[in-house]
């Protein structure tokens, strides 16, 4: 009569390494993806978004420089209210314009 071999603990760890460790990497995925999101409403949440901005402001928001920027409003194609600030829904235009 033979007895079953019994396995290592090295080969018991393998293998269920090969089951747990994708569940362990998605939950842990899901994790950070929710603490990130947390983060990111936390910061939205505390910093609200200005309904006006300055040509400094737009331009650096745009990732152009200052005489770009200009350009741009002298062509019509981002307008400034009468106080000289640019409203931050032509920025957001602009960006999504762009990309």
């Amino acid at each position: 009569m033979t007895t079953p071999l019994q396995p290592s603990a090295a080969s018991l760890a393998a293998e269920l390494s090969v089951v747990i460790a994708p569940a362990v990497a998605e939950a842990l995925h899901k994790e950070v993806v929710a603490i990130a999101a947390a983060a990111v409403r936390l910061y939205a949440e505390s910093h609200p978004r200005p309904s006006h901005v300055t040509m400094t402001q737009a331009a650096e928001m745009l990732g152009i420089s200052h005489p770009t920027l200009k350009k741009l409003i002298e062509a019509g194609t981002i307008t400034m209210n009468p106080v000289g600030r640019i409203p931050i829904s032509q920025i957001d235009a602009a960006l999504v314009a762009r990309s």
